[in-house]
């Protein structure tokens, strides 16, 4: 077996980025193993669903209110699968408020984290940047700018 590989999406957008992003993995890594949170591109793409993209679809105050109970008992499900499965490293692609928070919880399991598409830290405030840096190993940002932004603040 090759390399085991935890990929996380959260959203539509993600799914499709994850996908593409499979996709070439799977040239440079034919043997590697992909498993996570899926949509129907990464999986298409050939990543393993542990859970759907659609239980995370949660949006506004209210509605992330309603479901964290069960967002929390999916998250402990997921640390559990990747604990008895022991990746190599974890790409977590957009979705900050869910991927931050699991970026602590890898990293505390020693597992590198990369977090593919930056959080917009420029409209959110320097306070998030050390957020970011604490719960990923490395960042891969899309947008032209954002190697600049992101080496400035040690990133």
């Amino acid at each position: 077996m090759g390399v085991k590989v935890f990929v996380s999406a959260g959203e539509p957008s993600g799914d499709l980025l994850a996908g593409e992003l499979l996709e070439q993995l799977r040239k440079e890594m034919p043997d590697a193993e992909f498993f996570g949170i899926c949509g129907p591109r990464m999986r298409q793409a050939g990543c393993e669903e542990l859970f759907g993209i659609e239980e995370l679809s949660v949006m506004g105050f209210v509605e992330v209110l309603k479901h964290l109970s069960y967002i929390k008992r999916l998250e402990f499900s997921l640390l559990e699968e990747i604990e008895r499965r022991k990746p190599d490293f974890a790409i977590l692609v957009d979705y900050p408020g869910f991927h931050l928070r699991l970026g602590d919880a890898l990293k505390l399991r020693e597992i590198f984290v990369f977090q593919y598409v930056a959080p917009q830290l420029w409209a959110w405030g320097e306070k998030r940047t050390k957020t970011l840096k604490a719960s990923t190993d490395e960042v891969l940002g899309i947008m032209p700018f954002e190697a600049d932004f992101f080496r400035q603040r040690d990133v």
